[in-house]
């Protein structure tokens, strides 16, 4: 998979209001600001961001390959005991 070019950007002169309204919509939906900026530029801008899931896996692996998987996921879930005395 080909690593999307990032661009930069420094905004000056942000509204006091856009900035209350930017930070209280993070805060609400538990996204950072810088997101919540980008996906507000890419919507005045008419343009969709692109997800950021997993989604794009499901499905794609073979029968083994999920065994393989479901197995670690419950080896990594075990408690040591040990541990957490």
């Amino acid at each position: 998979m080909a690593k999307q070019a990032r661009i930069q950007y420094t905004l000056r002169g942000v509204p006091r209001e856009v900035d209350r309204a930017l930070r209280a919509r993070a805060a609400a939906s538990g996204k950072s600001v810088n997101r919540v900026a980008l996906e507000a530029l890419a919507e005045g801008a008419g343009e969709a961001l692109a997800r950021r899931d997993l989604s794009f896996l499901a499905g794609s692996l073979g029968p083994a390959e999920a065994k393989g998987l479901e197995a670690e996921v419950r080896r990594q879930r075990r408690i040591d005991r040990k541990l957490w005395k």
